[in-house]
């Protein structure tokens, strides 16, 4: 069968559903399809650049989420923001529309944009999170949040998870609840993954700081990972996410300061860190599933997700073995999409 002609439209929350989109990417390529990328704000379109030169960019419209401060308020968020997100899933959608028809599109692979699927493709819809978590006091939500994210995504054809089928997975209730849709999984998808098993013989640094996640949360915690640094004597070394800026070095005290890391050479801190600090969100977790290493976890404030994922995280990733989980379900995902493409039926409209 002819190769796929493939559009990518990663999430423009924080870096996370890019950096997850690259092993797809990278896989859709070395099986001999056509990929096209959907980029919404300039981090998403510098990473990608670095990390697939020759690929095609295209802009979409942002979602700009901005989510609560407080997890408590999560519920009376979701509620206030109905009427935004079905507005830009409409929006979204009349794009996508006409994007299709111009690069003619054969299948959208949506990292949770809701409004990336059009009748004429096969849809794909990404997310480890089926079940939406609530904070205690609003558990009783967590029902009905799952149908009204079931009720966004309903216009694809399959739902990938970026986790494994065994239960608990990386994500546990929040990947294996029950979904409406045909499933497949990825498992962990991680850009650092090839480079995981190098040997590092070089100088050990004391802690690593990986800074992620949206305005402000993302400065606020480079700035407490700077002082967190500094409590200690030995070197230590802070990735502030940034691929949209130069890359730079900067020094305050102990601490080595960089816009942002390659995989190989972040995977190559990670070895070398004693410790690490960082963001609890699901993309750091499913990058560092690959390196036996002592993590410090810190929610963003008002993200239940986080919470919920640092909790069931409190011991050591090392703990954590991936040696009983398949690992080929992705090549399998990305060689399954010429036959689902050839069987595909008009999807919701």
């Amino acid at each position: 069968m002819k190769p796929l002609n493939i559009l990518i439209c990663p999430l423009d929350w924080g870096l996370g559903h890019a950096t997850r989109c690259a092993p797809i990417i990278k896989e859709l390529l070395k099986q001999e399809h056509k990929v096209l990328i959907a980029v919404a704000d300039s981090k998403q379109k510098r990473f990608f650049q670095g990390e697939f030169p020759k690929v095609q960019q295209i802009k979409i419209p942002a979602y700009s989420i901005k989510y609560p401060q407080k997890s408590w308020q999560m519920p009376f968020w979701i509620f206030k923001e109905i009427p935004r997100l079905l507005s830009i899933k409409k929006r979204e959608n009349k794009f996508i529309e006409k994007i299709v028809t111009l690069e003619d599109i054969d299948v959208i692979i949506s990292d949770n944009r809701f409004g990336c699927f059009n009748k004429k493709t096969l849809n794909i819809y990404i997310t480890h999170q089926i079940l939406i978590s609530f904070p205690r006091i609003w558990r009783f939500f967590e029902s009905w949040g799952a149908k009204f994210h079931a009720y966004l995504y309903r216009g694809f054809d399959q739902v990938w998870i970026p986790d494994y089928p065994k239960y608990p997975g990386l994500a546990a209730k929040l990947s294996h609840a029950p979904c409406p849709l045909p499933t497949q999984w990825l498992g962990a998808l991680s850009r650092l993954k090839p480079y995981a098993k190098e040997n590092s013989s070089e100088e050990k640094i004391e802690i690593l700081a990986i800074i992620s996640g949206p305005e402000p949360q993302r400065t606020n915690f480079e700035e407490f990972a700077l002082k967190y640094a500094n409590r200690w004597r030995n070197k230590s070394i802070i990735v502030r996410g940034l691929p949209n800026l130069p890359a730079k070095v900067t020094r305050q005290g102990v601490a080595e300061i960089h816009n942002h890391a390659s995989a190989k050479q972040l995977s190559r801190w990670i070895k070398q860190a004693n410790k690490i600090i960082c963001r609890s969100g699901y993309s750091t977790i499913m990058d560092l599933a690959h390196f036996n290493k002592e993590v410090e976890w810190y929610p963003t404030l008002g993200q239940t997700e986080q919470e919920y994922l640092a909790e069931i995280h409190q011991e050591p990733l090392k703990s954590l073995s991936l040696k009983e989980h398949p690992t080929n379900l992705l090549e399998e995902c990305i060689a399954s999409l010429p036959d689902l493409f050839s069987q595909r039926k008009p999807t919701y409209e």
